[in-house]
């Protein structure tokens, strides 16, 4: 999704996202992936958590979408910005306003099929 960005979106985040996998000793209550912003001094780039505990079980269906909704250009899009932005107070850069951040994380799934992802059936399904 990085490459479409420019065609999408006037400004971009300079924090960068990192994927990682969810902690050991969370992986049985997480869930099968969250955002966690990256830090406002810098000195962190923004993580998309993936639970990869008990893998053989777990279906494939909705990472893809997943993938937009919680990373690029989902929450991590949407936060980093709010953090970058010098003339917002300290409490809207970092404040969760639940209809706005998950009304953007829904929008940013619908971006994939738009700049032609969701390539097959499986993919398109697991958005839907």
């Amino acid at each position: 999704m990085y490459p479409k960005l420019p065609d999408l979106f006037g400004r971009l985040p300079k924090a960068k996202l990192e994927v990682l996998p969810v902690e050991a000793f969370r992986e049985k209550e997480a869930s099968a992936a969250s955002y966690v912003p990256p830090a406002m001094d810098g000195s962190r780039p923004g993580h998309l958590m993936v639970n990869t505990g008990d893998f053989e079980k777990r279906t494939l269906l909705v990472i893809e979408t997943t993938a937009y909704y919680e990373g690029v250009p989902g929450h991590h899009v949407q936060n980093a910005i709010a953090q970058e932005l010098p003339k917002l107070p300290p409490f809207r850069q970092n404040e969760y306003f639940t209809a706005y951040n998950e009304g953007w994380a829904l929008y940013a799934e619908r971006l994939g099929k738009e700049v032609g992802f969701y390539q097959d059936p499986y993919s398109y399904f697991g958005h839907l």
